[in-house]
């Protein structure tokens, strides 16, 4: 069996892959410490959460976290990404209220051994927070040496 990841323009070795998804969860959990709130607390501050999609995002994200905690995350992946799409219609798809379904969506794959999305998921929540935060705000490191060096 071939040790590594092949994709459209990934070819790395499955260990590797592996301490790179860590890392970058490290740095998401980083942003989520920052970002306490998640589609409720947006409520009060978008006008567009009246739209019925926010409450049908908010269900499926429960539902989700209920599958994720009963370990079927095969169940929630797809709750997760359909909340994540209702996310994006109503706040757009660079806002930091996505980082919370984004990162759960990561964790996901990366329990299930899914490395490739692990890593493109959390490239994302990294990406949007260093456009909301700024690149060199100290809660979106986005180099291993930024961090510590913890890959």
């Amino acid at each position: 069996m071939d040790p590594t990841l092949n994709g459209p323009a990934l070819r790395i070795p499955r260990a590797r892959a592996r301490n790179w998804a860590n890392w970058l969860a490290t740095r998401v959990l980083l942003v989520l410490a920052l970002v306490l709130f998640s589609f409720d607390s947006l409520q009060a501050q978008q006008p567009a959460q009246a739209d019925p999609r926010v409450q049908e995002a908010e269900r499926l994200f429960e539902e989700g976290l209920a599958l994720e905690k009963a370990r079927d995350l095969r169940g929630a992946i797809p709750r997760y990404e359909r909340a994540l799409v209702l996310g994006e219609q109503v706040l757009g798809s660079e806002h930091l209220g996505l980082v919370a379904v984004i990162d759960r969506l990561a964790a996901a794959h990366q329990a299930l051994g899914d490395y490739a999305r692990t890593v493109t998921y959390y490239q994302r929540s990294i990406a949007i927070g260093e456009k909301a935060l700024g690149a060199e705000h100290p809660q979106v490191a986005t180099t291993p040496e930024q961090s510590g060096g913890a890959v």
